[in-house]
């Protein structure tokens, strides 16, 4: 799992850190998860690690420009949400192929 750094001496210093901790995280939410709410056709680690990397990203960018618009930050965080529950969740707009 590659933390969203572009940066090669950022990158070689916190990768390890950034892939224990992923891991970990990734562990703990394997065992408690009910996978019945995740379509069988997509493995949980795939959504998890698309999250983590969009997250990172955004979190980054928000960084970056200085934009610390926590309202802002919310809403597009919660349509990123809403996004990955629609494609990977079970439910009405996946039984319709609204993906």
């Amino acid at each position: 799992m590659i933390f969203f750094e572009t940066e090669p001496d950022i990158q070689s210093i916190i990768q390890p850190d950034v892939q224990d901790a992923a891991k970990k995280t990734l562990e703990m939410l394997l065992s408690i998860l009910n996978l019945d709410f995740i379509r069988k056709d997509i493995e949980f680690t795939s959504i998890y690690k698309e999250i983590l990397y969009a997250s990172d990203g955004m979190l980054k960018y928000w960084y970056r420009t200085g934009n610390y618009d926590v309202t802002a930050f919310e809403q597009e965080y919660l349509e990123m949400i809403n996004h990955w529950e629609i494609v990977y969740g079970k439910g009405m707009e996946n039984d319709r192929k609204q993906l």
